[in-house]
């Protein structure tokens, strides 16, 4: 509806509106006509005239068709945003690696990014960007630095360079660090420095035990890689002590084969090492979408698999896995009014935060944010080695929208990736049901440098199917226990 607002009713209450919703007049005359020789004629009216007060009294089933998404600072303010807001800048100090993992976005297969390349950032380009980062960011909110790759660490004294820089000349404002890596080249001389350094956080990519971490992540010979990320996540943990709750996170790729019993197989390994304990931020995401498979080829290898297979068989082969195991966890952990905390929690919590935070109106109104996209810019830049502008490090298919020379490119900005989002989108967004809760962004509908509507549409599809189970999931749980769903007020959401 028009404001967001969910109603509670009996399942007679619901059987009327589901097919009030969703037959034809004449199916829905029939339908009544049934309903009168279950329940009489005196009963139906007093559930038709409940659903009819409720729909008035609260504003249901209305809505005011948007004719462009409500941001300012995408539209009348982008400037302004693009010029004092910068909150992270991310810096590609290598597009080398020393790894070949088989679902890397660099990696052949993958059609919208480079390969893997042999550019380096030089010092002057650090420098440029860091001094980019003070110009444009804000004094009170401060910047985050964060370094990737490639393997940032094959470019550790860049990164100890940039660092020192960063202290030197951003002395008026918070100051964060951030860095990615494999794990395979920290030594304890690497993990000491890194946590020295104030305010330096390290996600760190293990994909769970040995034979699982090995079957993906293996280096330039195609050997595995398990014990030497081990070997240096040890190194951080050790160097981090006490702070590695607070700074350390690991980052896991879920990848085919997927199955339950190797989240299980994942769970296990995690509780086995007691010194893995001390990691409370863990991350799981299934690989980019058509890095491992083209989009339309596993669509239809789905039709084809969906005949005769039980449900737990094609959620595995759809990819659902991770969500479906996730919900039992967190479902099981809720029944039992435990702290919610297991491995994989981002895999059903964003979407559960996103639906308890969700604004309701009173009445309709055409107050939609522009998806979940962020301003480009604005939250983060990716700079390339060369020291150009992308949107993100998750968005392979970004423009470039700027330089450390020339700053943004402001008219490409809103033109490309507004103006022709806004215009493109809004023939769907405008009759779409779950517009006020779309996860949609730009990783997910840009194509070597441009948007890809086709593409849009698919991942709307899949956006709106999954919307509805975790809107389901949702209210299950909060029949459960909705005490223990205060909790997620209290996050901050993503997008």
């Amino acid at each position: 509806t028009g404001t967001s607002k969910i109603i509670q009713c009996n399942f007679m209450e619901f059987y009327i509106l589901e097919r009030l919703l969703y037959n034809s007049n004449n199916e829905f005359e029939k339908d009544i006509l049934e309903l009168v020789d279950v329940c009489g004629e005196t009963k139906l009216a007093g559930f038709l005239e409940n659903i009819k007060l409720v729909i008035e009294s609260e504003n249901l089933l209305q809505s005011i068709k948007p004719r462009k998404f409500h941001s300012p600072d995408h539209y009348e303010n982008l400037e302004d945003t693009l010029n004092h807001k910068l909150k992270q800048i991310t810096m590609e100090l290598t597009e080398k690696c020393n790894l070949r993992c088989g679902y890397c976005i660099y990696n052949s297969s993958y059609q919208e990014t480079r390969e893997h390349g042999i550019g380096e950032m030089t010092e002057e380009t650090a420098k440029a960007s860091i001094d980019y980062a003070l110009k444009y960011s804000d004094q009170k909110d401060g910047i985050a630095i964060t370094f990737y790759g490639g393997e940032p660490l094959l470019k550790f004294p860049l990164l100890k360079y940039c660092v020192e820089y960063s202290q030197k000349t951003i002395t008026d404002r918070p100051l964060t660090f951030s860095v990615t890596t494999n794990l395979t080249l920290v030594t304890p001389e690497i993990a000491e420095y890194l946590a020295s350094v104030e305010g330096m956080s390290v996600l760190c990519s293990l994909d769970g035990p040995k034979h699982i971490h090995d079957s993906y992540r293996v280096d330039i010979s195609g050997q595995g890689t398990f014990d030497r990320a081990i070997r240096g996540l040890k190194y951080i943990v050790d160097a981090y002590g006490d702070r590695t709750k607070e700074l350390v996170s690991l980052s896991i790729v879920f990848a085919p084969p997927y199955s339950y019993s190797k989240l299980k197989e994942i769970k296990d390994f995690l509780q086995g090492l007691p010194w893995l304990s001390k990691l409370s931020n863990t991350r799981i995401t299934y690989p980019v979408q058509g890095d491992v498979f083209d989009i339309d080829e596993n669509d239809e290898f789905l039709k084809r698999k969906r005949l005769n297979m039980k449900d737990e068989v094609f959620e595995q082969l759809q990819g659902r896995t991770l969500g479906a195991w996730s919900k039992n966890q967190y479902l099981d952990q809720l029944k039992k009014n435990e702290k919610i905390d297991f491995f994989s929690i981002n895999a059903v919590q964003e979407s559960l935060v996103r639906i308890h935070q969700r604004a309701i109106f009173d009445k309709p109104n055409d107050f939609y944010t522009f998806n979940a996209c962020c301003v480009p810019g604005n939250r983060k830049i990716y700079v390339t080695v060369s020291g150009d502008f992308l949107i993100c490090e998750r968005a392979p298919g970004s423009p470039v929208i700027g330089n450390i020379s020339t700053g943004y490119d402001v008219s490409k900005i809103r033109s490309s990736l507004i103006d022709e989002y806004t215009e493109a989108s809004m023939e769907y967004c405008s009759n779409c049901w779950a517009l006020r809760l779309c996860s949609m962004c730009y990783a997910y509908c840009l194509k070597k440098g441009s948007l890809d509507i086709v593409k849009k549409q698919k991942y709307c599809e899949m956006i709106k199917n999954n919307l509805v189970e975790d809107l389901k999931f949702y209210h299950y749980c909060a029949e459960v226990n909705p005490v223990g769903l205060e909790y997620l007020g209290n996050i901050t959401s993503v997008g």
